[in-house]
């Protein structure tokens, strides 16, 4: 974050320079060179080591190590498919349905980054806690019930 706002204030100093008038730098003027700019990328998810296909690695790994827990709504069959073709997910299929490469990438990451970056949050939640299984427990279920309101359906019907 540091360099992002070094950044900004070294565009501020230049307009500062660059201004002829003499008048004092505008807030309005700062405002529409940020708009100008090019959106800020996620450093993170643009290293070079965290790839679609490190992404695309990762779930299939995440739901192969799924298989062995007694999770409710897991597909098993049929064996000889990577876990994300037996959900239906895999790229090929998702092409046929329409979906472009840098959506399926944007899928592909935002359920890395929201199943990692939630569960990660809820952890350093319940450290402040001594009643750790009761916060967590209200957490999820708040979870639970946004998704379900997002969904506007019973998305466990969707999952089964």
């Amino acid at each position: 974050m540091d360099s992002i706002h070094s950044e900004y204030d070294m565009e501020d100093k230049k307009a500062a320079a660059d201004q002829d008038d003499g008048e004092p730098p505008h807030n309005s003027s700062k405002i529409q060179r940020l708009l100008a700019k090019k959106p800020h990328k996620n450093k993170i998810l643009q290293a070079p080591g965290v790839t679609n296909k490190v992404i695309e690695v990762w779930l299939n790994e995440t739901l192969s190590d799924a298989e062995h827990l007694d999770i409710p709504g897991i597909i098993l069959k049929p064996e000889h498919k990577n876990p994300i073709s037996r959900y239906g997910i895999d790229r090929i299929e998702l092409n046929n349905n329409g979906i472009p490469n840098d959506l399926i990438d944007r899928v592909y990451r935002c359920l890395f980054v929201y199943s990692v970056g939630f569960y990660e949050m809820i952890s350093k939640i319940i450290q402040h806690s001594e009643q750790k299984y009761t916060l967590i427990t209200r957490i999820w279920k708040v979870f639970a019930v946004v998704l379900e309101y997002c969904c506007l359906t019973d998305y466990k019907m969707m999952i089964t």
